[in-house]
């Protein structure tokens, strides 16, 4: 399983101008135990068990049928012992109703012993929350007897989980405690409430603060360390010295009070990806030195993040970038390294032991960014005014004569006709009609890569427009492709842009298919097929 994270990780196509001369991967960082790591359990609640109780589970791969499970060796030994409380006692007013069971297991090194904490997710039946609320308690008294003094035992609800979306509803604090205390040498002491997000494995996140901290060398200047993506601080505060100053940000407003309250001297505040880059700007001084760390979800950055870092780049020293998916991790390095951030060493982590989920520690130095000819834009660049911006934001490619000749690459949703004409609108003046023909190129996992030439458009939302009439928007199309579509594809490939891109223009020239749409494309074909792109004849 190690030597499968390890090839993950490995699979970065290095022919790429972003990633020349990246220094290979470092040997994955193994976990010292393979049971018991987990520090959370998420089960699917089934039905009634013939000796009693619920059965708990996981959902089968690639459907909502319950596979029961009746012990997890991943999860923390204390961790199982509650949860089976709930296999075996759950009343029949909570086994009608609940959907989901979230379970925490706090830090046993404490004083007083270990914490766990049990959330039970109910539906929206809100006329039986009493009966709930009664059942709750029933299983917090059985559970505490059972682990003893070897741990408290908190257990609660969480009312309105809506669809597959675990602790999606309105939580509400039943019997025992509800937040963990994690400590540590290196962050101290932090308190983690019900529905912030942490690290499932804890003592590996230990380790991989202290490689962190071995990377970052000695320094005696006194810099802000700027967490984003924060949680409750944990990766600032690891990385702080007593001189430092750490700014954290994250959208969780429970977390960062968690934060606050751990650590009032350093600055903490909740903010959402479009409002995150004004609020640094207010507490930043102009030069200030900065080292950042950065977690973010799968989704990985958004863009504007990228386009603020480069900004900024005579300040930032360092970059530490962990994250939990390397296709959205492979966008964000091209991205970077075009805005002046290159691989110093990287590093792939064995956070979730005997899974094919891998962790990777990215450290980045500034650099000379990659030069963007003028006539070309990014998809992830500034959302500039009209007047700067040709392309849409979103769309990457060269800025076309408008009413001329252009040629595109496309991303698009379904099974598209090998070769066609795309429909004028309903609405469209017969003088501003476009000539817009499309061929498929692959058709591969759900959506086909096309070729399309232009004659006559005036701007790539016309282009886009079309497409939807034709019945194959362009993905990651907020405005005009399907939101099922885009939503699986950004789960499936990182899309957070439109996968549209002029590849040519007859007036002002061409540039090679984008990093970006390459990467889009490199788990769906093969070596062969992703040579053929890049060398595609335009003539």
């Amino acid at each position: 399983m190690l030597k499968k994270k390890d090839a993950r990780l490995r699979k970065f196509p290095h022919d790429l101008p972003e990633f020349e001369d990246v220094p290979a991967p470092l040997p994955i960082l193994s976990a010292d135990t393979r049971s018991g790591w987990r520090h959370r359990a998420r089960m699917v609640v089934g039905g009634p068990r013939p000796q009693g109780g619920v059965e708990l589970g996981f959902y089968r791969a690639g459907s909502r049928d319950l596979l029961p499970i009746a012990h997890c060796l991943a999860h923390h030994p204390l961790l199982e012992e509650a949860l089976d409380v709930v296999r075996e006692h759950a009343s029949a007013a909570l086994i009608k109703d609940m959907v989901f069971v979230d379970g925490r297991i706090g830090d046993e090194a404490r004083e007083g012993g270990a914490c766990v904490v049990l959330t039970l997710c109910m539906n929206d039946q809100i006329g039986q929350r009493e009966a709930w609320r009664e059942g709750a308690a029933a299983l917090q008294q059985l559970a505490a007897a059972r682990l003893g003094p070897a741990a408290s035992v908190g257990v609660h609800l969480d009312v309105g989980t809506r669809g597959a979306a675990i602790m999606s509803g309105e939580w509400e604090e039943v019997a025992g405690p509800s937040l963990l205390a994690l400590k540590n040498e290196h962050w101290g002491e932090v308190s983690i409430p019900p529905k912030a997000f942490f690290q499932v494995n804890p003592p590996q996140l230990t380790r991989v603060h202290a490689l962190m901290r071995e990377w970052l060398g000695k320094t005696e200047q006194a810099r802000v360390v700027l967490d984003l993506y924060c949680g409750v601080g944990v990766h600032g505060l690891a990385l702080a010295r007593q001189q430092d100053r750490v700014v954290g940000v994250d959208s969780s407003e429970e977390a960062i009070a968690a934060a606050r309250a751990s650590a009032p001297s350093h600055h903490f505040f909740a903010a959402h990806d479009a409002q995150m880059m004004q609020q640094l700007d207010e507490v930043l001084a102009p030069e200030e030195p900065i080292f950042c760390v950065m977690n973010p979800a799968r989704a990985g950055l958004h863009r504007d993040v990228v386009t603020w870092l480069g900004e900024r780049r005579a300040q930032v020293e360092g970059i530490f970038y962990l994250s939990c998916e390397p296709l959205t991790l492979r966008r964000d390095l091209v991205r970077l390294r075009q805005n002046g951030f290159r691989i110093k060493r990287w590093q792939a982590i064995d956070m979730m032991p005997n899974t094919e989920q891998v962790e990777t520690l990215v450290e980045l130095e500034a650099c000379e960014p990659l030069a963007c000819e003028e006539h070309v834009e990014r998809a992830h660049g500034e959302e500039l005014g009209d007047e700067l911006r040709h392309l849409s934001p979103g769309v990457s490619g060269v800025k076309f004569e408008r009413g001329g000749e252009a040629e595109w690459f496309a991303l698009v949703a379904g099974h598209a006709p090998r070769h066609g004409e795309l429909p004028h609108l309903r609405d469209e003046p017969q003088a501003a009609r476009a000539q817009i023909e499309v061929t498929r190129l692959e058709d591969v996992g759900g959506m086909s890569f096309v070729h399309i030439r232009t004659r006559g458009l005036w701007d790539d939302e016309s282009l886009r427009q079309r497409l939807r009439a034709w019945g194959h928007a362009a993905l990651g199309d907020e405005r005009f492709g399907k939101r099922g579509d885009n939503r699986r594809f950004a789960r499936g490939l990182g899309l957070d842009r439109v996968a549209l891109h002029c590849v040519r223009d007859r007036v002002r020239g061409e540039q090679a298919i984008s990093s970006e749409l390459l990467l889009l494309c490199a788990p769906y074909l093969s070596a062969e097929q992703l040579d053929a792109l890049r060398t595609w004849d335009l003539s």
